[in-house]
């Protein structure tokens, strides 16, 4: 019997290497590059920045510095696309029109027929890179960062920020969040450039519909977002949390 269960112990610890590298994949480097290589001459607003991240390659940053900013603002695209691309890529040179620096980064990506379900797998990449961004951004200088992200970038936000409750953010901004499991967030520690504060977060696009505006806690760091206006469209309309 002790044999039997040494045996299978053994088994289980020779094995485990193995399910933690299913669960933990690159990304698709050679799709990332034909992105790059597709909008980096394109680019008009800011300009490309090549970041490096531990265990992965060098990975486009599309950096657009605004005047006299004193926050800057990372970036999450959603599912298999580039960080100029459609939402995120018209926030990104908005917001810094709006005296934001941005820095859109390019997420990992599957294959381009890749569901979204296989995502997770990417995840461990994607805490890598923000956390590059977060360098970067810190040796520009700001001290007052928020991250602000979109459809599957929110579900890559959302595993980084709750596996990292201290990391030293202004603030999350979750611009829907694609379907999948959620990751439970207990207690965030959001920082501002003269303090810090723990708050219990909840995403804004899970807040109740009775709740006004910025009223969730997600957005206890991010209410100057709702108040100041920023142009989207011919119409000036105030920035929301969703």
């Amino acid at each position: 019997m002790r044999s039997s269960l040494w045996k299978t112990i053994c088994a289980a610890a020779m094995c485990a290497p193995l399910v933690a590298a299913a669960q933990q994949q690159p990304s698709d480097y050679k799709r990332e590059k034909r992105w790059a290589d597709q909008i980096v001459p394109q680019i008009v607003a800011g300009e490309p920045v090549w970041l490096e991240a531990p265990r992965t390659e060098k990975f486009l940053g599309i950096y657009t510095e605004a005047k006299n900013a004193k926050s800057a603002i990372i970036l999450a695209h959603g599912l298999g696309v580039h960080p100029d691309f459609g939402l995120i890529g018209e926030l990104r040179t908005r917001l810094a029109d709006a005296g934001y620096t941005t820095l859109s980064i390019q997420m990992p990506i599957l294959a381009a027929d890749a569901p979204a379900a296989r995502y997770p797998v990417l995840f461990w990449e994607a805490d890598a890179r923000f956390a590059a961004a977060m360098t970067h951004l810190r040796r520009k200088r700001y001290q007052k960062i928020v991250l602000l992200s979109h459809s599957m970038g929110s579900r890559m936000a959302n595993h980084y920020v709750g596996a990292h409750p201290q990391v030293p953010l202004a603030g999350w901004i979750s611009l829907s969040i694609s379907s999948g499991e959620y990751a439970p967030i207990k207690r965030i520690s959001f920082r501002s450039s003269t303090s810090t504060r723990k708050t219990t977060s909840t995403p804004c696009c899970k807040a109740r519909r009775s709740a006004p505006p910025c009223s969730s806690a997600c957005a206890v760091r991010a209410r100057a977002w709702c108040s100041r206006p920023i142009t989207f469209s011919r119409r000036r309309k105030r920035s929301s949390c969703c």
